[in-house]
């Protein structure tokens, strides 16, 4: 399954804005996936998060592929 045909349109946005070494038509099997899930991790981590520690309306993106790909057993 493609990644791509997972994500929705503003979660593709996001990746492609954000993080636009990171491809999303790929494989959810591949290795690339692979460096995609540590890329939005990474990013999830170090990015979502003001300087009160509130989490960013970006972040919530972030956050919400990591919820999408978990849920739906990739992740």
């Amino acid at each position: 399954m493609k990644l791509k045909s997972i994500l929705n349109d503003s979660q593709i946005d996001f990746v492609k804005n954000e993080l636009p070494g990171l491809p999303v038509d790929i494989d959810v099997n591949s290795e690339k996936y692979d460096v995609f899930c540590e890329g939005i991790e990474t990013y999830y981590q170090t990015e979502s998060f003001d300087e009160k520690y509130n989490i960013t309306a970006k972040g919530k993106l972030a956050e919400s592929i990591i919820d999408l790909l978990t849920d739906k057993g990739y992740w």
